[in-house]
């Protein structure tokens, strides 16, 4: 038996394009957040599912008992606390 989880940083969604949408300026909010990520844009909807469909495989069988962060390298980003 396997048991992973898919941990997912910030995924453009009606909610999170809503979000930016009402910023001040969100063309400018929109590409501070993209920024943000070593990737260079935010998460797709597809990419979570990609993840899903490669974790119920074959080819992760021997993969388990993990967490595994799907945030485009935002959280390499993070300030280490001091």
């Amino acid at each position: 038996m396997r048991c992973n989880a898919i941990a997912p940083g910030w995924i453009s969604s009606d909610l999170s394009d809503g979000y930016l949408d009402s910023a001040t300026d969100p063309g400018t909010a929109r590409e501070r957040l993209e920024r943000l990520h070593p990737v260079g844009r935010l998460g797709r909807a597809e990419d979570v599912g990609d993840l899903a469909v490669f974790l119920a495989g074959d080819r992760s069988g021997f993969l388990t008992g993990e967490a595994i962060v799907l945030d485009g390298g935002r959280s390499v980003k993070l300030p280490l606390p001091q």
